[in-house]
């Protein structure tokens, strides 16, 4: 396909000059190329900076029988390429007419063949096989988090904007339902309410930029393309080169971290429970109750031995949930056989969501580095 005079004009206007426009050639820039085209595919924009660098076949191959065996090279190597976006890279490739510019070549790929022999080529052909083009995330609506919006004119900023896609968003006039939520991002200007009595409130000053009242707008697209990440990572380490991406996927794992499935603190607080139902079975043998004692028990009263009993297996299951969950409750009825006591189990969730809540807000909107 012909470059247009309409699209070369078009390209002008998005470079700016003709110079800039020929360098962006010359180092191949198809992103480029594809972008000032409005989106035109990578194989065109290969065909557009071949055609600005001027056809190969022009003054050098003599005849169609060398451009036929042109073209039949260029696609045995583009059969090596393991993505679109490198076969399309190496459609550019022809042949050169420079002596000097040919011995340059040759000993880039000389040295290059030395470099990959010493390469693992199994890993790095698996490696090669995971590349793709970078997915565009799609809003996720979380209603566990509440923007709580202060100005009444940032309110309705935000309220018709893309924030609304991922969060409620609440007046400070109405702020109701906010008990409910495991993280309140209260965007002040003024200051006017009172929310000292919850736990889960992360104050965020009026005016602050999207993607520190919703992290998600800016760390949604890592977060899709983690896996994309670690293998440009992996593959770039083992060309001996660095990447941003290596710190792209550190951060993220730190943010994973900060995550707590309560869940995985639930099954804690049943095998806890379990385990101290048997230490107690185990200390039945040692109950011998005098008559006195015995009283005491028809009497509904706790013996004192019992109790020490109770206070001993107690303290070892609230040390067990600690080593377990991290966190320091014991949400049980201390009888026999020991029960979850539901309602303090409800509270311990709050709680361990607030501060969970606020301090994964907090890590998201972290600045690297602090």
């Amino acid at each position: 396909m012909a470059l247009t005079e309409k699209l070369r004009a078009r390209l002008l206007a998005h470079f700016k000059s003709e110079q800039a426009l020929e360098a962006a050639a010359r180092d191949f820039d198809i992103g480029a190329f594809r972008e000032a085209a409005g989106g035109a595919s990578e194989k065109r924009a290969a065909e557009m900076i071949s055609e600005i660098l001027g056809a190969y076949s022009r003054g050098f191959l003599a005849n169609e029988r060398a451009e036929e065996l042109q073209e039949w090279v260029a696609g045995l190597v583009q059969g090596y390429a393991h993505t679109p976006y490198a076969r399309n890279r190496l459609r550019l490739l022809g042949p050169l007419g420079d002596p000097a510019s040919i011995r340059e070549h040759i000993e880039l790929c000389l040295r290059a063949k030395e470099k990959v022999a010493a390469l693992p080529r199994p890993r790095l052909e698996a490696l090669l096989s995971r590349l793709s083009r970078p997915r565009a995330p799609q809003p996720r609506f979380d209603a566990g988090v509440v923007l709580l919006v202060e100005s009444g004119e940032e309110y309705e900023r935000i309220s018709r904007s893309e924030l609304s896609r991922y969060h409620r968003v609440l007046p400070a006039e109405d702020p109701s339902g906010i008990e409910e939520a495991e993280v309140v991002a209260y965007v002040c200007s003024e200051g006017r309410l009172d929310l000292t009595r919850l736990e889960n409130v992360v104050t965020i000053p009026s005016g602050a930029r999207d993607f520190e009242m919703v992290p998600e707008v800016a760390l949604d697209f890592f977060t899709v393309n983690s896996e994309l990440l670690a293998t440009v990572s992996e593959l770039r380490s083992l060309l001996g080169a660095g990447s941003a991406c290596t710190g792209a996927v550190a951060l993220l794992d730190k943010v994973r971290r900060r995550q707590v499935d309560f869940r995985t603190v639930e099954r804690a607080v049943l095998q806890v429970r379990d385990e101290m139902n048997a230490e107690l079975r185990r200390h039945a043998g040692e109950l011998q109750l005098s008559g006195d004692e015995v009283l005491e028990v028809l009497g509904q009263g706790i013996p004192r031995k019992v109790r020490d009993i109770y206070s001993r297996v107690l303290a070892t299951g609230r040390a067990r949930l600690k080593a377990l969950t991290g966190y320091d409750h014991s949400p049980y009825i201390m009888k026999y056989p020991v029960e979850v006591d539901e309602e303090e189990l409800g509270k311990v969730r709050r709680r361990i969501m607030a501060e969970a809540g606020t301090s994964l807000f907090e890590e998201k909107v972290r600045p690297p580095g602090r």
